[in-house]
């Protein structure tokens, strides 16, 4: 017995060793994440800040919230109204670039960067598929409360609809929808 107490003395070290790593690429990544909010590899920083919540073992930090919408990065899933979603690693990335950026247009040229990061010269309407691929399995629909939007020559907005139709909440600051209440305003 006092053999065994030996060796588990001797592991505790290296445990700790490998948990102040873990700790140090988590404060790495935070103060990356802080001074480059909008950097190409932003999402790939969320990413592996996630993994290593998820090597610590703290699975409630390792998964991102966005609303109701539950992105668990080691499982590569997005986790909504009691369903599940599984991802492949570049729909993952696409997504969690939509919801990091909601209601900014995203270029196409940043969603390659950041979905497909080994670069690719992939057709445009490639990327459009991989969008309604996501706009399916994530239900980004209107009465779901999200709008996938493909902007023309551009790229992609994701925007929450509030329960008027109007995108972000914008009927509290005293729009309405349809065009009535556009023209009564202007």
């Amino acid at each position: 017995m006092a053999n065994r107490g030996a060796i588990v003395s001797q592991m505790d070290p290296v445990r700790l060793s490998e948990s102040l790593a873990v700790t140090g690429a988590l404060e790495a990544l935070a103060g990356f994440l802080v001074r480059y909010p909008d950097h190409p590899n932003a999402d790939n920083a969320l990413y592996w800040r996630g993994e290593c919540f998820y090597a610590k073992g703290d699975f409630i930090r390792a998964a991102e919230h966005f609303g109701e919408y539950r992105f668990n990065a080691s499982e590569l899933s997005v986790s909504f109204a009691d369903q599940r979603a599984l991802l492949t690693p570049n729909e993952f990335r696409f997504a969690r670039l939509l919801f990091t950026n909601v209601s900014r247009a995203v270029s196409r040229a940043h969603v390659m960067e950041v979905g497909w990061p080994r670069g690719s010269d992939m057709a445009s309407r490639t990327l459009d598929t991989h969008a309604s691929r996501l706009r399916t399995k994530l239900l980004l629909r209107p009465d779901n409360g999200y709008r996938l939007t493909p902007l023309y020559g551009y790229g992609y907005q994701l925007d929450r609809i509030e329960a008027d139709g109007i995108p972000g909440g914008l009927s509290g600051l005293g729009f309405q929808a349809g065009t009535e209440g556009i023209r009564e305003r202007l």
